[in-house]
């Protein structure tokens, strides 16, 4: 018996036996359904990835899925909606992308008194209008940290912090026109790795 070739977006399905063959397809409007396009696609060269905390104006509930989303398809701009999320550790892979917030002062990366509220192990990025705090009376956790070189911070801020309010470790970043507010040690530290940076308001 002749075997039926399916195209590459078919349903249907051949099952094999002993004698014979059979060709199994569903219902039409089983196929229609399943062929149906939902709201988000892959986001082109050229766009933005979003990220909202309330899963509204955004496909992504987390920065670091929005990253890896821009890394496939080589997107350099996440606009972050605003909203609370949780401590964020960028990878040390990220590199060359632009990350806005809606405002400094409503989105906010808290540290759940863990280590950090942000974490920028990536380098040549722009972060602009993104808060970040860490809770007074903690476990001497920082708001900023950054660890990676060749960063730049503009218009973001440190409501509270448990430590610093920015620690700058790695080499050549810039932190403009930022402010910092309550902090239990140093507004902004440069440590000894934080060879040729620039910090101004």
């Amino acid at each position: 018996a002749a075997i039926v070739r399916y195209g590459a977006d078919s349903l249907g399905v051949t099952l094999g036996g002993l004698l014979t063959t059979r060709q199994i397809r569903p219902d039409v409007r089983v196929a229609d359904l399943a062929l149906h396009k939902s709201g988000f696609s892959q986001p082109a060269i050229g766009e933005r990835v979003g990220v909202d905390s309330a899963g509204v104006k955004g496909p992504f509930w987390k920065v670091q899925d929005a990253e890896l989303a821009a890394m496939n398809a080589n997107i350099k701009s996440i606009f972050i909606e605003k909203g609370t999320y949780p401590l964020w550790a960028q990878p040390a892979t990220i590199s060359g992308i632009s990350y806005e917030g809606a405002s400094d002062s409503t989105v906010i990366f808290a540290d759940n008194n863990t280590n950090f509220g942000i974490q920028v192990l990536g380098n040549h990025c722009t972060f602009r209008g993104i808060s970040a705090r860490s809770t007074p009376g903690g476990s001497g956790d920082i708001a900023w940290q950054l660890d990676g070189y060749d960063n730049t911070m503009i218009n973001c801020m440190v409501p509270t912090s448990d430590s610093y309010g920015i620690y700058i470790s790695g080499p050549r970043n810039i932190v403009t026109a930022c402010r910092v507010y309550a902090t239990d040690t140093i507004g902004i530290e440069l440590a000894s790795g934080a060879d040729n940076c620039i910090v101004t308001n």
